[in-house]
């Protein structure tokens, strides 16, 4: 039940990231942009967090590693990081290519906070196990649904049949297999 909740939760997001980014290119100069931006990315990273431990029913106080928090965030994909990412579909003003740009950051953020998170309370002598879980839709790519109910432990990759690896959704080295995914990862103790 709370993995259900926790994935709707997730999509919504998608929608009110969208809405929030058509009013932030309106109403706000490049340096305003990438200062919200900025704070977005890391609420999807601590929001991913969060539901980890809500997966695995734990209640205990957990301190997000700052450090693999900005090391997600600067993370390079593509030659770019998010920043000069975000500097060319804000000067191009293409609002439909900034919302794809958000929702891929918004997704990769999630679940490297998701990610990170499991693998320190793995560290804790606790064993985790990760299972791949797509939304569902006529949307999701073949490369995806291939993975769907796979599981593999918290340091495994999980491998598609075009030769892509990823620890997590959104950390794959090919980016047609990041971009516009919204899969996610249920995280179980073993």
């Amino acid at each position: 039940m709370i993995v259900q909740q926790i994935e709707k939760k997730y999509l919504n997001s998608f929608d009110e990231l969208n809405t929030m980014i058509q009013g932030m290119m309106e109403n706000m100069s490049l340096s305003e942009f990438l200062d919200n931006a900025e704070d977005i990315l890391i609420a999807a990273y601590k929001r991913g967090s969060n539901d980890v431990l809500a997966m695995l029913d734990y209640s205990f106080a957990y301190d997000l590693d700052i450090t693999k928090l900005r090391t997600a965030l600067n993370e390079v994909k593509g030659n770019m990081t998010y920043v000069n990412r975000i500097i060319l579909g804000y000067e191009s003003y293409s609002l439909k290519e900034m919302q794809r740009l958000m929702s891929a950051e918004y997704h990769r953020m999630y679940n490297s906070g998701a990610f990170d998170t499991a693998e320190d309370i793995e560290g804790m002598n606790i064993t985790l196990m990760k299972e791949w879980k797509t939304v569902g839709d006529d949307k999701v790519r073949d490369t995806h649904s291939y993975l769907e109910g796979y599981k593999v432990p918290i340091t495994e990759y999980f491998y598609t049949f075009d030769g892509d690896k990823a620890l997590y959704p959104g950390g794959f080295e090919k980016p047609e297999n990041n971009v516009g995914c919204r899969c996610i990862l249920i995280y179980t103790e073993l």
